[in-house]
């Protein structure tokens, strides 16, 4: 929250439990955004931790909730989630909820990449409106931005892939194997293929784990990406302020949702209310 306050210090800010939240102190307003944990859904949650994701997953409630206190008010509402919120087995039972209040529920699974964000982020937008049918946004789609334009020219850290931890050798040979010349982007997932900078970039998780290699005068070296380049990755603007630290800083961009994506939404659903 510190973070939000720093970058947004105009806008009321409350901090407490979603599940305990008296919503008849957070003013109302015509368009709600919701953005439950996906920590519960996502195929890269931890498969340990049973109990902790089936209370990140219950936090989707909250916007019901919210919806209900607010109802002679909110007119829409878009809820973000990863596609896998669908497979929820109360997902049935969550948007017969949202329908009860009198809102449609139309899906839109959209990747950033096709909104002009240098990164491939697939994502699910439910926009729910006070509508007899469901209202399908019309989303125009732009060229795809290569990573390329994103790289830190005075980035530091490089090192020597040999003298590298055996996890990022492997890495680095598979992504180098696949892409023999220039900037190559590496994944930390054991056997990933790598991708060329000139592709948009693999999705910002909330770890460390996504670098790049280079050419050096004795073989490739490779750093991870640096806060300025997850940042540009994300659509955030490079005065956008950060914690400082890269693994928190990792952790607030994964969990973000990316700006091009919700002013996408956003204006799509001004230009049919």
């Amino acid at each position: 929250m510190r973070v939000h306050q720093a970058n947004f210090p105009g806008v009321p800010h409350f901090q407490q439990d979603l599940q305990q939240c008296d919503w008849s102190q957070v003013p109302p307003a015509s368009l709600v955004w919701a953005s439950p944990s996906c920590a519960g859904f996502s195929s890269a949650a931890s498969t340990s931790g049973i109990e902790r994701r089936d209370a990140l997953r219950s936090t989707a409630w909250a916007l019901v909730s919210c919806l209900e206190a607010h109802r002679r008010h909110t007119e829409f509402a878009i809820c973000e989630n990863v596609p896998r919120f669908r497979s929820w087995v109360l997902f049935p039972a969550w948007c017969s909820a949202i329908r009860a209040l009198g809102f449609s529920i139309a899906e839109h699974e959209i990747d950033a990449a096709d909104l002009g964000v240098p990164q491939s982020r697939k994502r699910l937008f439910l926009v729910m409106a006070r509508s007899r049918k469901p209202l399908h946004l019309n989303i125009e789609k732009r060229d795809h931005v290569p990573f390329r334009r994103c790289i830190d020219e005075n980035a530091t850290g490089w090192r020597p892939v040999a003298r590298c931890g055996a996890g990022v050798r492997e890495r680095a040979a598979k992504a180098r194997q696949n892409h023999p010349r220039g900037l190559v982007l590496s994944q930390g997932v054991t056997g990933h293929p790598g991708r060329s900078v000139d592709r948009v970039c693999m999705t910002v998780t909330t770890k460390t784990q996504i670098g790049v290699l280079r050419r050096g005068r004795d073989g490739d070296e490779f750093r991870y990406l640096n806060a300025l380049e997850l940042r540009r990755a994300m659509d955030f603007d490079d005065d956008f302020q950060l914690d400082g630290r890269l693994s928190i800083d990792c952790k607030l961009l994964g969990n973000a949702v990316v700006p091009g994506a919700a002013r996408a939404l956003v204006e799509a659903l001004k230009r049919v209310a």
